[in-house]
């Protein structure tokens, strides 16, 4: 677009639009790139060549005024931001004295346009970013990374209304001995335990399993499209393997080797065909509600161990 209006006001040969990005957080040194469907060699002039380099120092605070190269007349605005220069807008005409001081001003006028759009578009990244990570924050634990309740509600609600609600099966797993290390190394390393609990249980996992932090020491695993009844148990006894490896946490006197273990609750989907009640989140708590209660039947049964809810329950 930019390239178009220039071409209504001017007689060129060569267009380019260089402009600057941080590579890396402030402060950090500034890359700068050709954009768009710039001419390679006047882009390359621009950064390299005699239109600028006795102004190199002063990117950022003296842009040049207009250059040309022997036997062409090249003509530079530079594109200012608020404190800075964004980058530069160049034109080049295949004759000497193509253009005249008068169209400098124009070609400023075309230069804070592009200014304009580069912030917008900057704008627009941000404001992408800052969505992303506000749905990240909403769906996520911000301890461990792993989905939380809310993720693992929206999760068991889409696969319980699915075509095979009976293939669905949830684990509901608390540490054994959590408050005992928190007591005893304080509460930096009962976070630092739990991060690491979390990364053995993406480990123990199929990569299409949910792993999600229920809050505290309280974690859940959302099983879809099991093959078999007991596909949650043997995912259980996978779990189970994985937290008997002591973990190493930083205590006081140094770091120090904690073990805990963990009881885990299992209930099973619906069996009898899609579940499309008023309120599926009702289905939804009913079943992590089941797999809570098996979970304390096997810290009641001994823990370090796995029970399937069953209705007697």
């Amino acid at each position: 677009v930019l390239r178009d209006a220039c071409r209504q006001v001017f007689d060129f040969q060569a267009f380019a639009l260089v402009v600057g990005q941080p590579d890396g957080p402030a402060g950090a040194p500034v890359v700068w790139q050709a954009l768009g469907d710039s001419d390679a060699d006047l882009a390359e002039d621009v950064l390299f060549g005699d239109v600028l380099v006795e102004r190199r120092p002063l990117l950022t605070d003296g842009p040049p005024g207009p250059g040309a190269p022997a036997g062409t007349c090249t003509l530079v605005s530079p594109v200012c931001g608020a404190d800075a220069v964004l980058g530069f807008l160049a034109l080049r005409a295949g004759r000497a004295g193509g253009y005249a001081e008068a169209d400098v001003e124009v070609l400023e006028a075309l230069a804070a346009l592009a200014a304009t759009a580069i912030r917008n578009v900057g704008l627009m990244h941000e404001l992408r970013d800052s969505r992303a990570a506000f749905a990240h924050q909403a769906f996520h634990d911000p301890l461990t990374g792993l989905a939380n309740r809310a993720r693992l509600h929206e999760r068991m609600s889409h696969a319980l209304g699915g075509a095979h609600p009976e293939r669905v099966s949830v684990l509901v797993l608390d540490l054994d001995g959590f408050k005992r290390v928190n007591d005893s190394l304080g509460h930096g390393a009962g976070d630092a335990l739990l991060v690491q609990v979390a990364e053995r249980l993406l480990g123990a996992t199929r990569g299409s399993d949910t792993v999600a932090r229920l809050g505290g020491d309280e974690f859940a695993i959302l099983l879809e499209n099991s093959r078999a009844p007991y596909e949650a148990g043997t995912v259980a006894e996978r779990v189970l393997h994985a937290l008997r490896t002591p973990f190493v946490l930083a205590g006081p006197d140094g770091s120090t080797e904690a073990v805990v273990g963990t009881s885990v609750g299992i209930a099973q989907g619906a069996p009898h065909g899609p579940v499309l009640p008023a309120d599926p989140g009702a289905v939804v708590d009913a079943l992590l509600r089941d797999a809570d209660l098996a979970m304390y039947r096997a810290k009641a049964a001994g823990k370090g161990r796995y029970v399937y809810f069953e209705p007697s329950m």
